[in-house]
């Protein structure tokens, strides 16, 4: 498979309460595989003009402006299941998951291949690591396909993931944030945060992560820890390789 150094991910979804809606008590598994799922539609997606089916009614006619191109993935089940490591019955839990809270939308039947990332019209986004999180074989994620989808912690671990992706200011090559404010944008708890990062340290999605120093050190939010994420190096500008290394 053919992965960018890093992918646009459409970030409304992480503003909104769509992340922090994510719980293991009411989605289980299907909630774990849904945000994996959407991972892969995010770094096999492309720019195609095609209009959504909700986009009329949505958005207003303006003559004065050009038609906005969707980003849509085409990608079979297979696909799915080999890039991230599922059974097709959660495959197709987790993509109903992501239909439902409006984060992708099928193009044509329930059994299409086409899967329009919905929000990624908007100008907004976040880099999103790809080829350096690519398996040795170039045929799957690597973390990925370690997630076990057995408890609440791999979910946790990768709304995290989402957040710290969202957050990051592109001046720098680091996301920060408190662990309050973690909690508060994703509903994570406190105590269950750790080892969520310690997950994402485990399955690479994480590079490192610099713990706060209490003090607003090089100018960062005292007393939030600095999440690097794996394949950062990917999306630097001068002013970030300059301060950060």
């Amino acid at each position: 498979m053919k992965v960018k150094p890093w992918s646009k991910m459409p970030v409304d979804w992480c503003g909104d309460e769509r992340l922090k809606s994510f719980t293991w008590r009411t989605e289980r598994a299907a909630g774990t595989a849904a945000l994996m799922l959407y991972f892969v539609i995010c770094h096999l997606a492309s720019e195609a003009k095609h209009q959504l089916k909700d986009l009329v009614t949505r958005v207003p006619a303006d003559p004065s402006l050009s038609p906005a191109e969707d980003t849509v993935a085409h990608l079979t089940y297979d696909d799915f299941e080999v890039m991230a490591g599922l059974s097709r019955k959660l495959v197709s839990n987790g993509l109903s998951v992501l239909v439902e809270k409006r984060m992708i939308e099928r193009l044509g039947n329930a059994r299409a291949s086409d899967y329009a990332l919905l929000g990624s019209s908007h100008r907004q986004f976040a880099k999103l690591p790809g080829k350096a999180l690519v398996s040795g074989g170039g045929d799957s994620f690597r973390p990925l396909v370690q997630m076990h989808l057995r408890s609440r912690c791999e979910l946790d671990a990768l709304k995290l993931y989402y957040y710290y992706a969202f957050i990051r200011d592109r001046s720098h090559l680091y996301s920060e944030a408190a662990f309050e404010t973690i909690f508060e944008k994703t509903g994570v708890s406190e105590r269950n945060i750790p080892a969520a990062n310690a997950l994402l340290v485990a399955t690479q999605f994480l590079a490192r992560i610099d713990p706060g120093s209490g003090a607003g050190f090089r100018k960062r939010k005292a007393g939030a820890n600095c999440y690097y994420l794996t394949g950062y190096t990917s999306f630097p500008d001068t002013r970030a390789v300059a301060e950060d290394q």
